[in-house]
């Protein structure tokens, strides 16, 4: 695997890889307590425009949603170490008319972007997808996380391309019938997210969806092993770990501890570039307004994580 970036933050020393591996060591074993100065990762959403009309949509984003100025966030991300992973998202991201821009200024800084998208965003518009396949090719962004795989341009495949499944929203049935295709699909990395009774997503709460996600979890040893059968890579998000509970499938639980990445708050936070505000996790009720410094932001996502 080609390494990106490795960088310093507090107690550890992060490395990324062009795959999207992340490798965390800790500087001093003896440290107690070690913490990080900076998160290894950001949530941001940059507008709250969408015309998908998902009716599960956290975010609450619709056609009247507007767009953030991303001038504050900017400099505000810009005081994170080269390295850093920011996760681009919505909304429709590629309606914002100052994403490429975003996306540069960020790169030149030496910040991994990913960006968060669906089959809705790219057709939306004539010129979404042209504005994609230039962040692509100009190495603006790293990862595409991608919420169905229908009608995907084949352009887009790439080795970082990520399925997104939204447990109790998207059957188990989908993916074990996309593993099944992978290899003609040419995807091989899944991402599974925790269901979000946030937003829209409380109105859409309903038995069948949590019907859905106990059916996730009893499914989950035979999705994994599938995904190993394969050489295919399946994670999840925290709260997907939450309603899943891998754990309980490892035998040694050592194992599932060594490769977990750490609570909501504890190694990444929450940016909402439309109101200005920060928090734990997107799906956060308490929000607070954009302080001077992001390393302040983060010290106080922390302590109210704990």
């Amino acid at each position: 695997m080609d390494l990106i970036n490795t960088y310093n933050n507090g107690d550890f020393d992060v490395s990324i890889y062009e795959d999207g591996t992340k490798v965390r060591t800790l500087v001093n074993i003896q440290t107690h307590n070690p913490k990080p100065a900076y998160p290894e990762s950001l949530d941001v959403k940059i507008t709250n425009y969408c015309d998908a009309g998902c009716p599960y949509c956290h975010e609450e984003s619709n056609i009247k949603g507007e767009h953030g100025d991303l001038g504050d966030s900017i400099k505000l991300l810009k005081q994170l170490p080269a390295g850093v992973e920011i996760a681009i998202g919505g909304g429709n991201p590629l309606s914002h008319p100052n994403l490429y821009c975003f996306c540069k200024q960020l790169k030149e800084t030496g910040l991994i972007c990913n960006l968060t998208i669906n089959k809705l965003n790219l057709i939306s518009s004539s010129s979404s997808l042209k504005l994609l396949e230039q962040l692509i090719t100009e190495d603006l962004i790293k990862g595409i996380g991608y919420s169905t795989i229908v009608d995907l341009p084949e352009r887009f495949i790439s080795e970082n391309l990520v399925i997104h499944l939204i447990i109790g929203v998207t059957p188990v049935s989908r993916i074990l019938e996309m593993m099944d295709k992978s290899n003609s699909l040419s995807i091989n990395k899944f991402l599974l997210l925790g269901y979000k009774t946030f937003g829209f997503g409380v109105r859409f709460n309903s038995k069948r969806v949590q019907e859905n996600i106990r059916d996730w979890k009893r499914s989950l040893l035979d999705v994994l092993s599938k995904a190993q059968q394969k050489d295919l890579i399946i994670s999840m998000d925290n709260l997907a770990i939450e309603q899943l509970d891998p754990k309980r499938l490892y035998k040694n639980p050592n194992d599932f501890d060594n490769n977990y990445m750490g609570d909501e708050g504890q190694f990444n936070m929450y940016l909402d570039a439309v109101n200005r505000e920060y928090a734990i996790s997107s799906f956060s009720s308490i929000r607070y307004l954009y302080k001077d410094t992001i390393e302040d932001m983060f010290r106080h996502v922390r302590e109210t994580a704990i």
